[in-house]
């Protein structure tokens, strides 16, 4: 019988694995064993991507019924993180429900204050992004598509490198307020949102 290669890899490189994965494939893996359940905990990057084609010919009760495991997971992988330090969140197929808007605020708070380096938000329904989410000192790229709204009354993004905008609603000054919060951006891309703004590709 064969050995077991992948079981006799370094913590390390498991949580590599681990990280490179749907964050419910990795979550699955904790029934293999304990020691697969105690590597969640070396995860870095987590990316919930809930949307597909059967949940958008949902209508929007079905979409918020439907949400709550979801959202239920996402409280617990978090929890689970507890203080480790998270690099990557990806995250789509946000909730209709004016209310859980604020679960995830919060999911995003957790991910900032653990050193988050790169986020990539995609919006199904409408969402308000809070001027708060619009902070960080350690992002460097920044990724938001889909049907958000932007509070641009402070921006702070000082070494963000990677900026994409994607379907957003963003009226013509708050998009150069969020430029101007942006002092060490290399990278930009833009297209088609709800501005007089087209299609723009800038790297320097």
């Amino acid at each position: 019988m064969g050995s077991d290669q992948i079981s006799s890899l370094p913590d390390e490189i498991h949580g590599r694995i681990l990280s490179s994965a749907p964050t419910k494939t990795a979550a699955s893996t904790s029934v293999l064993s304990k020691r697969w359940r105690n590597l969640l905990c070396l995860v870095d990057s987590l990316s919930f991507d809930e949307l597909n084609d059967e949940e958008k010919e949902e209508d929007q009760e079905d979409a918020m019924s439907s949400s709550q495991p979801f959202h239920d997971f996402m409280e617990n992988r978090f929890a689970l993180l507890r203080n480790s330090p998270i690099k990557k969140v990806s995250l789509s197929h946000l909730p209709f429900h004016y209310s859980d808007h604020f679960r995830v605020y919060s999911w995003i708070y957790t991910a900032m204050n653990r050193g988050l380096l790169e986020l990539c938000l995609h919006a199904y329904a409408y969402v308000l992004l809070k001027r708060e989410l619009l902070t960080s000192n350690t992002l460097v790229k920044l990724t938001l598509s889909g049907e958000y709204c932007l509070e641009v009354n402070r921006v702070y993004f000082p070494v963000l490198k990677s900026l994409s905008l994607v379907f957003l609603e963003i009226a013509y000054p708050d998009y150069h307020r969020l430029l101007d919060g942006c002092p060490t951006l290399e990278e930009l891309f833009v297209a088609f949102f709800h501005a007089d703004i087209g299609i723009t590709v800038i790297k320097r």
